[in-house]
């Protein structure tokens, strides 16, 4: 009777489940911290360019004994970086993992890979030079980002993170140089709406009618890393590559287009000129490479113009819609965002 109870305990906790936080549980803000997570050597950043958040853990569980081959170490690393990313970390430092072969009743697992690493939160301006896609921070306590013109007012549209934590806000292009201010923030969608006092002869308007769809060609406007490249405005071409972003999110799309540094807040306009999308981040190549033993290759994210348009009725800021009937050639598409796409320095 006593082997049966003994017997019956070892099911009862074995048949629980180890497991991480899954992607589609986490907020849009947190997926794009994962999609941008550097991972790091203790070596690779001074430390007073950082603190320490917290330890974090990922695992990956064997739970059927007969079972062939060993648990996901990839699983077990994408753990830590959703962990890291839900302490709002902006990379992870000295990654260990370990291959438990023996039975760990505390996890419910017949056999388990764990990894363990800091989350650590960047406090050094002149770091963020190799972090993936956050807004291009400069020596002088100054980021960069993009945004665009959505109506005749002043009103443009940017990334929450380019405009996060600023306290002072400047929007320049070709014809434009002055202040800006916040007016609304959407951190969940990473979305916000600035105000600049101008009046705007050109502005952007949105796609109405038919969404885009898969393999539909796009571009994409921004001033990426602008002491580098150039202060002017860049423009990268490529494709609608998915409807859905990290986890099947339906309110990202995947596209393309080059983007770097910088490029945080830009249009993502179909060939008829009309915005379809806002540019908000790029999968961290080396982090996926490090989890996966892959290197991923043109897998970037935009905010769809759906979900821009709902920010922007929320708010009762006017814009405009087009259909997207007649194609333009791409230099002309250029010609006329440049004069409504805008560098966003922000002072810190």
């Amino acid at each position: 009777m006593k082997k049966l109870a003994l017997l019956l305990v070892v099911i009862i906790v074995l048949s629980g489940c180890a497991s991480n936080p899954s992607v589609s549980s986490l907020s849009s803000l947190e997926r794009q911290r994962v999609a941008n997570m550097a991972v790091l050597n203790s070596d690779d950043i001074p430390k007073e360019s950082y603190q320490i958040l917290g330890t974090v853990e990922g695992i990956a569980c064997k739970r059927n004994l007969y079972a062939s081959g060993s648990p996901s170490m990839a699983e077990a690393q994408q753990g830590v970086l959703i962990r890291a990313a839900q302490m709002g970390a902006d990379a992870i430092i000295n990654m260990v993992c370990e291959d438990k072969q023996e039975v760990d009743l505390g996890r419910n697992c017949w056999q388990t890979v764990v990894c363990v690493a800091d989350a650590i939160k960047i406090t050094t301006s002149n770091y963020y030079s190799k972090a993936p896609d956050k807004a291009e921070k400069t020596e002088q306590s100054e980021s960069t980002g993009t945004a665009f013109l959505i109506n005749n007012n002043g009103y443009l549209i940017t990334n929450y993170h380019v405009i996060n934590g600023c306290r002072s806000i400047k929007v320049n292009n070709n014809l434009i140089g002055t202040d800006a201010k916040v007016l609304f923030v959407d951190e969940i969608n990473d979305l916000a709406i600035i105000k600049a006092s101008i009046y705007a002869s050109t502005f952007a308007s949105f796609r109405g009618g038919k969404s885009i769809r898969v393999g539909e060609d796009i571009i994409t406007l921004g001033y990426p890393l602008g002491p580098i490249l150039g202060e002017t405005v860049k423009v990268t071409k490529g494709i609608m590559s998915s409807s859905t972003g990290l986890a099947n999110d339906t309110s990202i799309m995947q596209i393309t287009a080059p983007i770097q540094p910088g490029n945080s807040g830009g249009p993502v306009l179909d060939t008829s000129g009309n915005v379809v999308a806002v540019v908000s981040s790029k999968l961290n190549e080396i982090a996926m490479a490090q989890a996966t033993g892959s290197l991923p290759q043109n897998v970037n994210f935009a905010i769809k113009s759906q979900t821009v348009g709902l920010f922007l009725d929320t708010h009762g800021i006017d814009y405009e819609s087009k259909e997207s009937v007649v194609k333009s050639e791409t230099v002309d598409i250029a010609q006329g965002a440049d004069d409504y796409t805008v560098r966003v320095t922000c002072t810190h």
